[in-house]
């Protein structure tokens, strides 16, 4: 069996820009993402966030542990 080439002709995928959509409504499935025309917002199962500034579950985290601990 011959083995699998590591380039092939032509342009490459990941060479390839990915656009998106400007959708305004945040994503509604943990895991998703969308572009709301200035930012990315993606999902987690403590809800939407901004990846730039945070996920919304390590923010949730902290300030649990924040009033958990006499602020």
């Amino acid at each position: 069996m011959s083995q699998t080439p590591d380039r092939r002709p032509g342009a490459l995928e990941e060479d390839d820009e990915i656009r998106l959509s400007t959708n305004a409504v945040g994503p509604t499935l943990p895991g998703a993402f969308n572009y709301n025309g200035t930012d990315f917002v993606m999902r987690d199962s403590a809800g939407n966030f901004n990846p730039r500034s945070g996920a919304a579950s390590v923010d949730y985290a902290w300030r649990r542990h924040f009033l958990l601990m006499g602020g």
